[in-house]
């Protein structure tokens, strides 16, 4: 996974041994989760979960987490749902 910290934005990246695999990354959630004069490094952190497909994004401001999930699969990877509205 590659995290902007300053926004909550989210990337999928896959690497590659052999030319015929896929490499480079697909985005996870296209919006930002925090407007741009709230943003700032290290406002977001990914959690690691112990399923290996799934991690928790973590707003250190507000306390919001939203269900990550990693697939190859496109109607199974993404921002799934989130799970706790805002603390603050």
């Amino acid at each position: 996974m590659l995290l902007d910290s300053s926004t909550g934005r989210i990337w999928q990246v896959h690497f590659a041994v052999s030319d015929s695999s896929f490499a480079g990354r697909l985005t996870l959630n296209e919006e930002a989760f925090a407007p741009p004069e709230a943003a700032h490094v290290g406002r977001f952190t990914l959690q690691e979960t112990q399923n290996v497909f799934t991690f928790l994004l973590l707003d250190q401001d507000d306390g919001r987490v939203w269900q990550v999930q990693w697939s190859n699969e496109k109607d199974q990877r993404g921002v799934l749902r989130q799970l706790s509205a805002q603390i603050r």
